[in-house]
């Protein structure tokens, strides 16, 4: 359900999960959710800060640009 979107709560709900630790011990984490998660992550890198990533420069545009708001 988490993987479908489901809110974690509306999950727990619906499974009749009444703890949170309970309803982790069965929210296994796959090879394919660690993959998605890097790639989902790279996106965000790329589209937000470039190719440049890990730069001072683009920190203090960054900042500058915040400061402008």
């Amino acid at each position: 359900m988490i993987r479908a979107g489901i809110p974690e709560k509306v999950a727990m709900k619906i499974s009749g999960h009444k703890t949170r630790s309970t309803f982790e011990r069965y929210n296994i984490i796959s090879e394919t959710d660690l993959k998605d998660a890097a790639a989902t992550l790279s996106a965000y890198h790329h589209k937000f800060l470039g190719h440049n990533l890990g730069t001072l420069s683009i920190i203090k545009e960054v900042k500058a640009s915040a400061q402008q708001l």
